[in-house]
């Protein structure tokens, strides 16, 4: 699943965080690795981007990993996600947040149109973030959001993939979301909402507690070590505060759509997620024949 991957760089230190865990990937999968950038136009300043993308890929293949060299021109973005397409890429890496180097791409506006466009995979790493122990085989711990819906579980498959290859526990993380609804009411409506609530919420405790289950069962079946939480509060915050305070390695998640009870509004909060958090972050974003899947 992750045998071809392609590291997005623009020439500054900060962009070159993500080689690192590109690199770990790499080693655990035996995958090759695409050194890449894109630039505007043709210029001079190509020729020396080549040069510091070959140098890295050379320090990569001194370490035993396949690499090579790809550059390409246009918008950044579109580049990334057009390049990923043709060539069959599993897993785009980059840095989010930061304007330096030859390029001088604006990273956080790149990764956020890479995300909104791309079917291929992107692993988003926070720059002035460098977590050594990512994927480390005695600690690495996974969480997987879950709203209830397929679209969410689209991403199970791509976090099975890599505990598979490292010793990981797989968390997975439903947060219960049922009374944020009552900010979004005329207040004339909160008093019988809250009553509807209070007589709901045993069913919608159990429905939780048995969806989490029932994927926990299918997950352990197959042999992985598996837990989840079921937290109250908002989305995005509740994934944030779990994940900052219980040495998460990375989160794996869909974004982009909008289903189960939870009604996540899977855009929204990948995007508080990926400015909310330090930690890795693997967007999926799944095809629309996803939607139109067997429940």
């Amino acid at each position: 699943m992750y045998q071809k991957i392609l590291v997005a760089l623009d020439g500054s230190e900060l962009a070159e965080r993500a080689i690192h865990y590109a690199e770990t990937i790499a080693r655990r999968v035996d995958g090759e690795i695409v050194v890449f950038s894109v630039f505007e136009r043709e210029v001079y300043e190509e020729n020396l981007m080549r040069v510091y993308l070959e140098k890295k890929a050379e320090e990569l293949r001194s370490l035993g990993l396949k690499t090579t060299v790809a550059i390409d021109y246009g918008d950044a973005a579109d580049g990334i996600v057009n390049f990923s397409e043709k060539n069959d890429i599993d897993l785009i890496v980059m840095c989010t947040h930061g304007r330096s180097g030859i390029t001088r791409w604006i990273t956080g506006s790149i990764s956020s149109k890479v995300i909104q466009e791309s079917y291929t995979p992107l692993l988003l790493i926070k720059t002035g973030v460098m977590q050594t122990e990512f994927l480390a085989e005695e600690l690495c711990k996974i969480l997987v959001p879950l709203d209830g819906s397929k679209y969410s579980e689209a991403a199970l498959p791509y976090a099975t993939d890599i505990a598979n290859k490292v010793n990981c526990e797989l968390i997975l993380f439903r947060v219960n979301n049922a009374t944020e609804l009552s900010s979004y009411l005329d207040p004339e409506f909160i008093p019988g909402w809250e009553l509807y609530l209070a007589q709901a919420m045993p069913d919608i405790l159990e429905g939780i507690q048995n969806y989490l289950v029932e994927v926990k069962k299918r997950l352990q079946a197959n042999g992985f070590k598996v837990r989840s939480e079921s937290p109250f509060g908002r989305a995005a915050e509740e994934i944030i505060k779990y994940v900052e305070s219980h040495d998460i390695n990375l989160i794996v998640m869909t974004t982009h759509g909008r289903s189960g009870f939870s009604h996540w509004a899977y855009g929204s909060v990948a995007y508080k997620l990926i400015h909310g958090t330090s930690k890795p972050t693997l967007l999926i974003r799944p095809r629309p024949s996803i939607l139109n899947s067997n429940t």
